[in-house]
């Protein structure tokens, strides 16, 4: 959902995850009035106020329960996702690999039958919840470190060291922007100084690295005469960061 709602993203399925964040923050701001009144009076008039609609959160009409929109089937079926994810976030915690690391393969060693095909049908946010590559269901796992769940017994695959670095680098360079004070909106050039074997390493991340920090442009080596704004060091990986707001072409040609 979050890469969803990113700025940059122009995928066809953009404008209904901003529907359903704003369908489900509207109906929780209302919700929570009678008890948080004054933050959730500040959400609404923020977000939701306009003409013809109600002046306060508090002339509101109480949500009433939409019965239509309920599926039991899907709601049985995250219950063993969260459980499968809780159980592969617990395992990272226990192994030392960071949420943010992505791993090769979940592999999945169901309790039965019917619930390996519940999470069979759960692959993709199994995938993107649990950060790995694929989803794997064994009869037996042979790996050291596994544990087990409510459904079963799980263990992870090997992390995909250059993914995870580009992950960390992104993550290095979101923290700098937000030091910087830049708003999310605002793009800019990135400057990255390392050695040849990890700029093949950011090169095969580029487009990935561009659209989640917002690099209009991602130069290899620093501007002269300026210092930099941030370092990260990544399993031997050091790279030296500097960016500043990008300048529309146009302007460049001036």
């Amino acid at each position: 959902m979050r890469d969803r709602l990113s700025p940059w993203y122009e995928g066809s399925d953009k404008r209904a995850a901003q529907f359903s964040v704003l369908y489900v923050l509207e109906n929780l701001t209302r919700l929570l009035a009678p008890v948080t009144p004054f933050i959730s009076e500040k959400i609404y008039r923020k977000l939701f106020f306009s003409d013809g609609r109600p002046a306060s959160v508090h002339l509101c009409a109480w949500p009433k329960t939409d019965e239509s929109l309920v599926d039991r089937k899907l709601e049985g079926a995250m219950d063993l996702a969260r459980s499968a994810i809780e159980a592969a976030n617990s395992l990272r915690q226990k192994t030392g690999i960071k949420l943010k690391w992505p791993v090769e393969e979940l592999i999945i060693k169901a309790k039965d039958k019917e619930t390996e095909a519940v999470l069979r049908e759960m692959d993709s946010v199994l995938r993107s919840m649990a950060n790995a590559e694929k989803i794997v269901f064994a009869g037996e796992l042979r790996q050291k470190e596994k544990l087990p769940f409510e459904y079963g017994e799980l263990a992870l695959g090997p992390v995909l060291e250059e993914k995870a670095f580009a992950r960390e680098l992104m993550r290095t360079i979101q923290m700098l922007r937000k030091k910087d004070g830049l708003n999310v909106k605002e793009r800019i050039e990135l400057y990255v100084e390392t050695d040849e074997k990890t700029e093949r390493t950011i090169e095969k991340s580029r487009d990935s690295i561009s659209n989640e920090v917002g690099a209009a442009r991602i130069h290899k080596g620093l501007p002269h005469k300026v210092g930099i704004k941030g370092e990260l060091d990544f399993e031997g990986k050091k790279v030296r960061i500097y960016f500043e707001k990008a300048v529309e072409d146009k302007a460049r040609k001036k």
